[in-house]
């Protein structure tokens, strides 16, 4: 069975602290009212917003995980992908291509794959935006700062993640590719 208990909370201005002579005066003026505590309003704001504090904590874990979740599997797409091209590198090396080419061959592929994902964010969460308005907080639905910096930075570490495939297509040693197989 749930019970609720309302509190009564009481807010006080004053230019200096006076805690202990409020608690007195109450006690004098009503003896059998009892004072849990008295605490600077500071001290009452931050109270007051720890339910969504938390949510905000909560949220933002969850978005980290997100964030590392999509970082580890383009690295792992790209480091199969590339694995099982090493024979294609090695051919286009053995004809002429540079370490330069075959990294920005890759990289190249990988920010096409990227583009499309953010694209696809991006009018998902344009229209989503409405619908999640009244869960935000000092920020608009359609606000132009996240819907620029959000995909600029899922970009930056798509990218950032397919570096060290990209590194190691440059280094394939394209006699020992051809051999291979």
């Amino acid at each position: 069975k749930q019970q609720y208990r309302s509190r009564l909370t009481f807010v006080v201005r004053a230019s200096s602290p006076i805690a202990s002579e409020l608690r007195a005066e109450l006690h004098r003026s009503y003896p059998d009212l009892a004072i849990i505590d008295l605490v600077p309003f500071s001290e009452q704001l931050r109270r007051s917003f720890t339910d969504q504090r938390m949510n905000a904590d909560i949220a933002s874990s969850f978005g980290a995980l997100g964030l590392l979740l999509a970082a580890t599997g383009i690295f792992s797409v790209m480091t199969y992908t590339d694995s099982r091209r090493r024979r294609e590198f090695g051919i286009r090396q053995a004809l002429g291509g540079t370490a330069r080419d075959m990294s920005r061959h890759v990289l190249r592929e990988t920010g096409r794959l990227i583009a499309s994902g953010v694209v696809i964010g991006l009018v998902a969460a344009w229209a989503m935006a409405k619908i999640l308005a009244g869960v935000l907080y000092g920020v608009g639905a359609h606000d132009p700062v996240t819907f620029v910096a959000v995909p600029a930075v899922l970009a930056a570490i798509g990218l950032t993640a397919a570096w060290l495939p990209a590194r190691r297509a440059a280094q394939v040693d394209p006699i020992t590719a051809l051999r291979e197989e």
